[in-house]
């Protein structure tokens, strides 16, 4: 059912007469201040008035209200999209991606033709617990989180007066996962049993440690053999060159001299050398979509070197978080591996990048144990009572 409205209005009398103020919907759902005045004899001849015109008002809003606020389906492709659309230099190619593939395959088959104010809190209850039987915690963390999004928006646009989502009801758990990494030597395996024309970029990849897409984007006006430099200025995505993920992202990565050798042996042999053209690319010289180059280049090349890769967890993101675990191993510096990756926020960089290794807590618990001198003591140990210490 919806939920109906209900105000009594405010009577006011002021220089002999006596005006009624109250709201009503327009024909797009908001709320317009209003205001009339009664003919009336007294005090008690206006409140008589004011009992009956609110009663008009209200249903008139509450009519109004069932016919303007729209299906899930139709605000979803209306003024969500337009909204989104709005806020598309904030949001990435990829993620609206999502949010559509979202919404066709969970969403719009089950409240496609319900009214938003007809979506219930135990309605989403249900749809979250049906889909935790059957998906990834991930795939249900994303549905609560464009669920609030898109509610919320709906309220910030007066069609509900509250969001049925409630974070301490529909929050979904998502316990915290171990990512695969890679060895040094499985990465230096991969180098030689991945396709040759793309071996340099898998070594640009595994040194930078950048995501698969701004690799992708690099173009030879991006590199400085003299300076040994790359900057970070675009990212691909389904062959399309997009903005990088976060202005964090948009760096000047410093190149090793070995790295630098080999990209200049890569432009002399590549047939796009312009300052233009794009150092990884395909035969045409077009950008490249990186999940092609993850089914036909990198795991065929796994799959030769015996390494054993799950069901989307062994992308060209392995290298991003094998990369920072090494470098990590090497400096035991959280903030200089945040640096290394370019991450906005330390915490993403500890909570899913950084698992301490087991090494680390031995040498920690070593360190702590010198720190109090233990070696010194002598056990057990024995604490004198009251009674048994010298006054």
């Amino acid at each position: 059912m919806a939920r109906k409205t209900y105000q009594e209005g405010s009577l006011e009398y002021k220089g002999g007469t006596w005006t009624l103020r109250y709201r009503t919907r327009d024909g797009e759902g908001s709320w317009v201040k209003r205001r009339e005045y009664l003919d009336c004899q007294n005090e008690r001849d206006a409140l008589r008035k004011q009992r009956q015109r609110m009663v008009e008002i209200n249903a008139q809003n509450n009519g109004a209200r069932a016919r303007s606020v729209p299906t899930f389906s139709e605000f979803v492709t209306g003024l969500w999209r337009k909204t989104m659309e709005n806020k598309k230099a904030s949001k990435k190619p990829s993620t609206l991606y999502g949010y559509d593939s979202l919404l066709k395959v969970h969403l719009l088959p089950r409240f496609g033709k319900k009214r938003l104010d007809e979506i219930s809190p135990s309605d989403l209850s249900e749809l979250l617990a049906e889909k935790g039987e059957k998906y990834a915690a991930r795939t249900v963390r994303n549905l609560y989180n464009l669920l609030k999004g898109v509610f919320q928006i709906a309220k910030e646009l007066d069609l509900i007066e509250s969001v049925p989502v409630r974070p301490k009801l529909h929050r979904p758990a998502c316990p915290r996962t171990s990512k695969p990494r890679l060895t040094a030597e499985e990465i230096r395996r991969l180098f030689a049993l991945v396709d040759e024309r793309w071996q340099v970029m898998l070594v640009v990849l595994a040194v930078t440690s950048r995501r698969a897409g701004e690799i992708l984007g690099f173009q030879w006006r991006d590199f400085s053999e003299r300076e040994a430099t790359l900057d970070v200025m675009r990212s691909v995505w389904r062959g399309r060159v997009v903005d990088v993920k976060t202005e964090a992202s948009r760096v000047r990565l410093h190149v090793p001299d070995v790295v630098v050798e080999a990209l200049r042996s890569h432009r002399i042999n590549s047939e796009f050398r312009g300052a233009e053209d794009f150092i990884f690319c395909r035969e045409d010289g077009q950008a490249c979509d990186p999940d092609h180059l993850r089914r036909y280049v990198l795991y065929p090349a796994l799959d030769r070197a015996g390494i054993r890769r799950g069901d989307r967890t062994h992308g060209f993101h392995l290298f991003r978080h094998s990369g920072g675990r090494l470098l990590y191993e090497l400096t035991r510096d959280v903030k200089a591996v945040q640096d290394y990756l370019a991450h906005a926020q330390i915490g993403t960089t500890a909570d899913i990048y950084v698992e301490m290794p087991e090494e680390v807590g031995r040498e920690a618990t070593e360190r702590i144990a010198e720190a109090l001198n233990l070696e010194t003591l002598n056990f057990p140990l024995t604490v004198p009572l009251e009674s048994e210490r010298i006054q």
